[in-house]
């Protein structure tokens, strides 16, 4: 996979970030077809403060915004 990827993104010199994660998202959700999401979360600051924004992803439907706050108050207590 690594090699077609590399070939592809080489294609494509000018490829932006957003165009990259969804082309890796289809590669990726064509080779593990029983993953249910495969996607990106991005960080984006709007008016002061960070909100998490759904970014390219393959699969069902999704929430599209959380405040970064609650993201992080969430991975931390699951992380320890």
């Amino acid at each position: 996979m690594n090699e077609k990827l590399d070939g592809f993104f080489a294609k494509y010199p000018g490829i932006d970030v957003t165009a990259r994660m969804a082309t890796l998202n289809s590669f990726l959700a064509t080779y593990f077809p029983y993953w249910h999401f495969v996607g990106y979360y991005v960080v984006r600051e709007i008016d002061g403060s960070k909100i998490l924004h759904i970014g390219p992803y393959q699969g069902k439907v999704l929430a599209t915004g959380a405040s970064w706050q609650r993201f992080r108050c969430v991975t931390q207590r699951t992380h320890h």
